[in-house]
């Protein structure tokens, strides 16, 4: 669904979580250069599959969606999510409160300015493993971020940001 105008998506209740069509085991969402201003809660961090690619990248993404009908967000189970070139200007705390697992994320170019310090203290943190925070305004990393929190990480790119010291 790449390179459209949708802003929305079509979601309906079933047993308590709001979903969008039957996505159970699709591998591959791609929904870059479309006109949404929040992430779709559409997925779950307790779902049985896990995605193999969810892409979102340059929408005008500013917020992730709270559609669970607790008013929260539901998360998600991915292997790569990339929102590069959106309009978050914070780091999305709501993964670490949905416990979502995610394994590579893709947030270049997205005018980050802030990572907060709960971003990587939940029990899902163990699966991340690459991070692209490049073309950021990032000056500063938290003091979560760290090989106790993530201990199969490996990769990130920190380019092209604010830093003026070795985080």
């Amino acid at each position: 669904l790449n390179n459209n105008n949708l802003s929305s998506l079509p979601t309906e209740i079933v047993d308590g979580h709001r979903i969008f069509c039957g996505i159970d085991d699709v591998e591959t969402f791609s929904f870059r250069f479309n006109k949404f201003t929040s992430l779709p809660d559409i997925f779950r961090s307790d779902a049985l599959y896990i995605a193999s690619s969810v892409d979102f990248s340059y929408n005008e993404i500013t917020s992730i969606e709270k559609g669970g009908v607790d008013g929260k967000y539901q998360g998600i189970r991915v292997e790569t999510l990339s929102l590069s070139g959106n309009l978050l200007t914070e780091y999305p705390v709501e993964f670490a409160q949905s416990n979502a697992l995610i394994q590579y994320v893709n947030l270049s170019a997205c005018r980050l300015n802030k990572i907060p310090e709960v971003s990587f203290t939940y029990e899902n943190a163990i699966n991340l493993m690459s991070l692209d925070l490049s073309y950021n305004q990032l000056d500063d990393l938290p003091k979560e971020f760290h090989s106790g929190n993530m201990p199969y990480f490996y990769g990130i790119d920190l380019s092209y940001n604010r830093f003026s010291s070795f985080p």
